[in-house]
Formats: C-alpha cells, structure tokens, sequence
C-alpha cells in the first residue's frame, strides 16, 4: 500500500511529548502519529456510520 506524506506544525511542547511517548513505545515519532491517526479515523467513521443510521 502506497503512503502519503502530510505534514503539520506542533507546538515545541507537543513535539517533546509525541517524541517521550515514541522512545517509550521504541517507535519513531511519525510511526506513533501514524498509529494515532489510523486510529482516530476509524472511530470517526464508526461515529459517522452509527450517526448516519440513525
């Protein structure tokens, strides 16, 4: 499966938090936004389909 790249602004803050959480979980930063990202967009179309349902 091809990926694609996207790219944003965090503050310095949020930047030192994601990059403690991914040493923690011995993952790279953008491996770990992956997760969360994947993650958070299946709940959105799970809401989207039970909201649509309705």
């Amino acid at each position: 499966m091809k990926r694609e790249k996207v790219t944003f602004e965090a503050e310095p803050e949020v930047k030192a938090t994601l990059e403690t959480w991914a040493r923690e979980e011995d993952r790279s930063v953008g491996s770990l936004l992956r997760r969360i990202v994947e993650q958070a967009t299946q709940e959105r179309r799970a809401a989207v389909t039970v909201s649509e349902a309705r």
